[in-house]
């Protein structure tokens, strides 16, 4: 296949998840709740459906090799920064960057550790890949979503197709299959015995990972049309204004009925301002490629990187400097201040990220 347009390198995906973690941080930034509810109806979801793009039909006779390759690039990564976070954590706690008066809204993640408490959470960790979220690593959610969804996808995928022998029709079953399953669970409201924040999220990610298999396998021509990412457009407009949904592993039915349509139409509105975007050289779209590269390391730093940001607001505004262990960001004046926040974040992760490719043990 050629991958270039115009003697360009087709780096589309790149740009696509580039804007998408740039999202990301803008929707932990503080942003306006309209801004906030808007990007969150899509963007998780679309960057699962770019995982989901890149799913190929090999991996169901080499399902070992498939889950090798995701426990390489998504577990072992979520285990080692969640444990390097853990292990930071009563430093973070003894110098305020995390503290008890301020906290999260749940309390969870302001408070001293003990020895028993970091044993049991790092085993919680290696195990059931939960007690990340004490440690300023909220978004690590994606990263279990993603894991636990590819490995079911796989597996499922195999397994119906071994019987039926038709492959569009196996992986069509398996995704709406899956969806169904994450809609009774909405339904019910009844969370999956011992599956950490109740599996939600894990089976929806199965059906956005199918869908990006779908969409890459048998449409991949919608991605590059411009009148369907115009339809798309209303679509998720208007289905944001009915209901803004979101990937929330509390999600109530409402919002299981629109959160397929929103990511879908989300997924494929990205994929054409990228495609355009990587029609030229600019180095904004050298930039985006870059940033595109470091999703990982964005994901991972982010949060801890809003803090000197907020230890200037404490400053700029006369706030209490203790309030830098807010969860996630200092709310208090923050109509504009989300900028400054997103841009902080962004950019230090992106130098931190530097500092970890020069290493053997913290490169990812």
């Amino acid at each position: 296949m050629d991958n270039t347009v115009k003697g360009v390198r087709d780096d589309t995906m790149s740009i696509v998840k580039g804007i998408l973690i740039i999202l990301m941080v803008i929707g932990h930034a503080g942003i306006p709740k309209g801004i906030n509810d808007f990007l969150y109806s899509f963007h998780m979801p679309a960057f699962i459906i770019a995982s989901g793009y890149f799913f190929k039909l090999k991996y169901l006779d080499n399902k070992w090799g498939y889950f090798q390759r995701k426990t390489e690039g998504i577990y072992f990564p979520f285990v080692k920064y969640s444990i390097i976070f853990l292990l930071l954590h009563n430093v973070f706690f003894y110098f305020g960057i995390i503290n008890a008066q301020y906290g999260s809204a749940s309390g969870e993640c302001a408070r001293w550790f003990s020895i028993y408490g970091i044993i049991q959470t790092a085993i919680n960790i290696v195990t059931r890949m939960e007690g990340y979220d004490f440690m300023l690593l909220a978004g690590f959610w994606f990263l279990r979503a993603l894991y636990i969804g590819s490995l079911l996808f796989c597996f499922s995928f195999w397994l119906l197709n071994s019987y039926l022998k038709r492959i569009s029709f196996s992986v069509v079953i398996v995704t709406c299959l899956f969806c169904l399953f994450a809609g009774a669970k909405a339904y019910s409201g009844k969370d999956i015995p011992n599956w950490p924040m109740g599996g939600y999220r894990e089976l929806m990610a199965v059906f956005f990972i199918g869908s990006g298999f779908i969409i890459s396998s048998y449409f991949p021509y919608i991605l590059k049309s411009k009148a369907c990412a115009i339809v798309s457009a209303i679509i998720l407009c208007s289905l944001y204004f009915i209901h803004p949904t979101n990937m929330g592993y509390a999600a109530t039915f409402q919002d299981w009925c629109f959160l397929p349509f929103t990511g879908i139409c989300g997924f494929i509105i990205l994929y054409y301002i990228s495609s355009l975007i990587n029609r030229k050289k600019s180095k904004i779209r050298d930039w985006l490629v870059y940033v595109g590269g470091k999703t990982f390391y964005i994901l991972a730093f982010h949060i801890v990187m809003f803090k000197p940001a907020s230890l200037l607001k404490t400053w700029i505004y006369g706030l209490d400097w203790k309030m830098i262990g807010c969860h996630i960001v200092i709310r208090e004046n923050n109509n504009w201040y989300w900028i400054v926040y997103t841009i902080t974040a962004i950019v230090l992760s992106l130098l931190f990220a530097k500092l970890c490719d020069r290493t053997k043990f913290f490169k990812i």
